[in-house]
């Protein structure tokens, strides 16, 4: 695949996802895509990423989201293709508004968070898998993983639970 088709796919997926159209968001995914979203973690950890298989999960990922936030919006701000691999690494900004009090982020109240993504096409330009890191509310729930891990080790518990 060309490295502009591979830019083409990302920029049409990142779209997708900002219509909040579950059945947009479907069309650019392979059936049995992976997700998995980097998030702080003890290395001992043994549950320390979020990892998703196939579609229905993804789109119940982004089914949550569109619950929680009255905005979610990305800008791709630049895509590296990898032409060789059908990879495509995206360095994007979210700007995004929750409904709801999460992970210590106040409801109705905007902010902004630079992340990136690593997506991998298969022939046909479906998204086989994706990578997330930096996501602010993945790293929010990293660091709860993180307070819940340490609360299970009794005396080692030693977490600030100030949000």
């Amino acid at each position: 695949m060309s490295a502009e088709r591979i830019r083409e796919l990302a920029h049409e997926h990142l779209e997708a996802e900002n219509s909040r159209d579950l059945a947009a968001i479907d069309h650019t995914l392979d059936p049995r895509v992976e997700y998995h979203v980097m998030s702080p973690r003890y290395p001992d950890d043994p549950t320390p990423y979020q990892v998703d298989d196939g579609s229905e999960s993804y789109l119940g990922l982004w089914t949550n989201l569109y619950e929680s936030f009255e905005s979610y919006h990305l800008v791709m701000d630049e895509c590296i293709a990898i032409p060789e691999r059908n990879l495509a690494v995206v360095f994007c900004t979210v700007t995004a508004t929750p409904s709801v009090d999460i992970f210590g982020l106040p409801a109705g109240r905007e902010y902004t968070c630079p992340t990136a993504a690593v997506m991998q096409f298969d022939d046909n330009g479906a998204m086989r898998a994706e990578t997330a890191y930096g996501n602010l509310v993945a790293v929010s729930r990293g660091m709860r993983r993180m307070r819940e891990f340490l609360a299970g080790e009794g005396d080692r518990q030693k977490v600030n639970e100030t949000s």
